[in-house]
């Protein structure tokens, strides 16, 4: 069995202690196996290699649309409080019609794969609603859910995604956490967003590799739009940096 944290930069972890959340999991797990000694200089890769993990494949969508991202005090030291401001307001302007059409053309393209199954985070719950409707415009499987979505329905339209009676499936943020769905083969991240640990919660939907029923590869499709003000650094560039961080060891 090997433990392995989802979310190993959240802030609790401070940069003083950096040992914190292996002491935690070694609470949880009793004895931690040292990844030198079992998988190698490089974890993820081997992982990767034994086909547990999915290699992420990285793709943009470049935008017109021009966010505007507020001032905080300590851009170096970012905190929660921090996050959350940002990401409103990077979402209420992600939100607008031409960057979703843009979008639409995109996931369309991609529908034309005959293996394709997509996971669609939008930047917000209307967005994501109205995407479901435009793809089913244009003879898409497509569903949308939400916080409001009830159990039975909810349970149902996962239940046909996973068994691919439905290609396209919308969300806001429900299915950041706690969904599996190991046949995903592309997450299109329409929502914009500063924090390292959301986006990899959302992406991690599909990155299940072959020994979980999961697939290879999965294409990650990440939005690269214009900005009035400073562009902060998001959650996208910081994660593809510590990624290649690790493939150059």
């Amino acid at each position: 069995m090997i433990g392995l944290t989802a979310t190993p930069f959240r802030q609790e972890y401070s940069a003083t202690d950096p040992s914190a959340g292996t002491r935690e999991l070694r609470e949880l797990f009793g004895q931690i196996i040292e990844p030198l000694e079992s998988l190698g200089e490089n974890p993820r890769a081997k992982l990767e290699a034994d086909g547990f993990l999915a290699r992420p494949v990285w793709s943009e969508i470049k935008t017109a649309t021009l966010l505007m991202a507020p001032q905080i005090t300590d851009p170096e030291h970012i905190t929660e409080d921090d996050i959350e401001k940002i990401d409103h307001a990077l979402k209420i302007r992600a939100d607008n019609p031409t960057r979703r059409m843009l979008i639409l053309e995109h996931v369309l393209n991609i529908c034309e794969e005959s293996v394709s199954q997509i996971i669609y985070f939008g930047p917000s719950v209307l967005d994501a609603e109205c995407m479901a409707f435009l793809l089913r415009q244009r003879n898409v499987s497509a569903a949308f859910v939400s916080g409001n979505t009830r159990d039975v329905t909810r349970r149902k339209i996962i239940a046909d995604f996973k068994a691919g009676r439905i290609k396209v499936l919308c969300n806001c943020e429900v299915l950041t956490t706690g969904f599996d769905a190991p046949k995903v083969s592309h997450v299109v991240m329409a929502r914009p967003t500063v924090s390292q640990v959301l986006y990899e919660q959302m992406i991690g939907r599909g990155l299940r590799g072959p020994k979980f029923g999961g697939t290879e590869t999965c294409v990650i499709i990440d939005l690269e739009d214009k900005y009035r003000s400073e562009r902060p650094k998001l959650g996208y560039q910081q994660f593809r940096e510590l990624w290649q961080r690790s493939d150059a060891r």
